[in-house]
């Protein structure tokens, strides 16, 4: 093909290959480009006004919405049709943290007397080997529930928050399980350590420090360390990850106390005194943790074992009986 015949025709364009029409002018000059007209103020302020009340209707609309409760005038109508239909709480279930069930009572074979409150000793205990703080009755009294009592009349809400008032109790899960089941699912703080508050005066305390109850014999058969100091609780997790280094150390420590806020000591089951430093005492622990692996200074006849912000050790050997003393008191 020539470079004639390739050339593009005069008066077309070229993509669409129609002729182009040239825009009329004035005096050889173009026209100018039109502007779309500005609005009235008046319509504008009609056209704001407009998208206000759109808004505040559907504003009007949620809030009737949200004042209409459906879900609770369905509850009582079920208030006074449960009893008719037989919808009574008769059966509780107590599940641990893993889901597993503690144990159940029959709360129309467990009613006392004309009181309606519940029997305790009731509670046939489930197949779940854990072992709860907080006593059945407590949970139960917690709970306000009565024989005889519509499910649908039974809060799990308001139940939850009675549960989560107990000393013992993290967390609770209360449930309704129709026809006529209330399920308590119950995670219970762990007991970390006895605090001291003064002599005689023991708390239970939880990982955090935290208060649970007063030390009681029923809670003899736990072997918890005691804190000693004002300040001892709240660094008990530091005090924890301190011990966790070394195990073997850990199973002697009986008793730990802060000391004027910057230092620990360390009571051993034998009596023996540790006197860690204030600073880097996780070293320090794990010095003595090495020199007892090779030679055995807690039973070496040493009352006190102070360890120094250089790392070297100090032991003070107990104290001996006087000699003469020792002569009179002899038979």
């Amino acid at each position: 093909m020539s470079r004639k015949a390739t050339q593009k025709a005069p008066g077309r364009s070229s993509s669409q290959g129609r002729p182009h029409k040239p825009q009329p002018s004035r005096q050889g000059k173009p026209l100018p480009k039109r502007t779309a007209p500005r609005p009235h103020p008046l319509r504008k302020a009609l056209r704001l006004a407009k998208y206000a009340g759109f808004f505040v209707l559907l504003a009007v609309l949620v809030k009737s919405l949200m004042a209409f409760h459906p879900l609770e005038r369905l509850e009582s109508w079920g208030l006074r049709h449960s009893q008719q239909a037989g919808l009574q709480v008769r059966h509780f279930v107590l599940e641990d943290a893993e889901g597993a069930v503690m144990g159940q009572l029959d709360l129309q074979n467990c009613a006392e007397g004309v009181s309606g409150l519940l029997d305790a000793a009731c509670f046939r205990r489930g197949p779940s080997g854990t072992v709860l703080f907080t006593p059945v009755h407590d949970i139960l009294a917690a709970l306000g529930m009565e024989a005889g009592q519509p499910v649908l009349n039974f809060d799990p809400r308001q139940a939850r928050q009675a549960l989560l008032a107990l000393p013992w109790v993290s967390d609770a899960i209360v449930r309704r399980q129709l026809p006529a089941t209330v399920a308590v699912r119950l995670t219970e703080r762990r007991a970390a350590a006895y605090w001291e508050e003064s002599p005689g005066r023991l708390w239970v305390v939880d990982g955090q420090g935290r208060r649970i109850v007063r030390k009681s014999y029923a809670l003899d058969r736990f072997p918890l360390y005691v804190l000693r100091g004002a300040e001892a609780p709240s660094r008990l997790p530091e005090l924890t990850a301190l011990l966790a280094r070394q195990p073997r150390i850990q199973a002697w420590v009986i008793a730990a106390e802060w000391v004027n806020g910057r230092r620990w000591t360390l009571t051993l089951r034998n009596g023996v005194e540790i006197l860690l430093p204030e600073t880097g005492a996780a070293a320090a622990f794990d010095q003595l943790a090495a020199e007892q692996e090779r030679h055995k200074l807690f039973t070496r006849g040493f009352q006190r074992i102070t360890i120094l912000p250089d790392h070297s050790i100090v032991f003070t050997p107990l104290p001996q009986p006087d000699s003469k003393n020792a002569k009179k008191s002899a038979p």
